[in-house]
């Protein structure tokens, strides 16, 4: 709203970050809600354990098994330790 994008500007010219938190559930929330605040930030918490794929803007849901899947196989080609 307009509301925040000058609270924004005004925490900025003190050097305070602005971030967007709360109802991010789609990808399209995330450029919608920096697009209307100018948010130097935007936590997502919900949406990203409902849905991985709001961060890429994919639609379709993926499996955690998938995630985890393609994470051992990307760990192993980097030959990257599993824990980081």
């Amino acid at each position: 709203s307009e509301t925040l994008k000058i609270c924004g500007d005004e925490v900025r010219k003190k050097g305070i970050s602005l971030v967007l938190n709360g109802d991010i559930w789609k990808h399209e929330d995330i450029l919608k809600g920096a697009k209307e605040t100018g948010c130097d930030g935007i936590m997502v918490a919900r949406g990203a354990l409902r849905h991985v794929g709001v961060f890429s803007g994919q639609e379709e849901q993926v499996s955690v098994d998938q995630i985890i899947t393609e994470y051992m196989k990307k760990s192993l080609d980097l030959d990257n330790e599993f824990a980081n």
